[in-house]
């Protein structure tokens, strides 16, 4: 089984994805300097345009050569347009892999058991039409200011969205491309509207391009967004292989300290 990993960053290379990168080079980096790539998982990181730090992002790229980068300004509502790119080129570029994880940068991963996890997700054909992750929720719409996830009414009219995915989520390869032909494909009413497409990427990808390319939705184990009160719990983390949301520097290295890729 091949694994393609892809992290969806935004253009502020911050201390927490600093923090990352240097991570990934104790394990990767070869003593000439170059990457070594692991036969079981390949990673990415997605860029949109950066206002600055092009000149280290180049040089990033030349180093560990797993950075791509698209063309449109970054801004949190543009990470729809960075998923759906996302899925074209994992559509197009990775069809020997089985699956596609994606993530935001404050993630981490306990590589070992994660690899685990999917050796006993279910069969095929459930795991060639499923997206895992969080257990699939029909969240509430906000119509209402001030929020970072205020819809105006005019875009999405309805109380509820689609069942979805919301975090990380791990997509069967068979199904990108199918996902992706989805952004245009009828219907294109109701909840299942096309354009415009939703601004939040996992209610879209996972909800409305999920549910026009027939594709279901299940839970991933091990899969926890944490709070402040368990992050650094060790009893409470044993149980957790991927942990999400607002890690920062701090946490990822305490991670690493304690679990390593175990």
């Amino acid at each position: 089984m091949e694994l393609v990993t892809t992290i969806l960053k935004s253009g502020k290379r911050n201390p927490a994805f600093l923090c990352l990168r240097e991570l990934l080079h104790k394990c990767r980096v070869t003593d000439n300097g170059r990457c070594r790539k692991s036969k079981l998982t390949s990673l990415f990181f997605f860029f949109s345009h950066l206002h600055s730090d092009e000149a280290a992002l180049v040089a990033e790229s030349t180093l560990f050569n797993d950075i791509l980068q698209f063309a449109f300004t970054d801004a949190y509502h543009n990470l729809t347009l960075k998923s759906v790119a996302t899925l074209r080129w994992a559509a197009l570029h990775c069809s020997r892999a089985q699956f596609a994880f994606k993530l935001d940068f404050d993630c981490y991963i306990r590589l070992r058991p994660f690899l685990l996890i999917l050796d006993m997700l279910p069969p095929p054909p459930t795991t060639e039409n499923t997206i895992f992750g969080m257990p699939p929720m029909n969240q509430s719409v906000i119509h209402e200011q001030p929020s970072k996830w205020f819809i105006h009414p005019l875009y999405f009219p309805y109380e509820t969205y689609l069942f979805y995915n919301g975090g990380p989520y791990l997509m069967p390869v068979s199904k990108l491309a199918a996902l992706y032909r989805a952004v245009v494909a009828a219907p294109n009413t109701g909840k299942l509207m096309s354009l415009p497409s939703l601004p939040f990427d996992d209610a879209y990808v996972t909800g409305v391009l999920a549910e026009k390319a027939k594709v279901g939705r299940s839970i991933l184990p091990g899969l926890q967004m944490l709070s402040a009160e368990v992050k650094r719990n060790r009893s409470e983390m044993d149980r957790v292989v991927v942990a999400y949301e607002e890690l920062e520097d701090s946490d990822l290295r305490w991670w690493w300290d304690v679990y390593g890729e175990n």
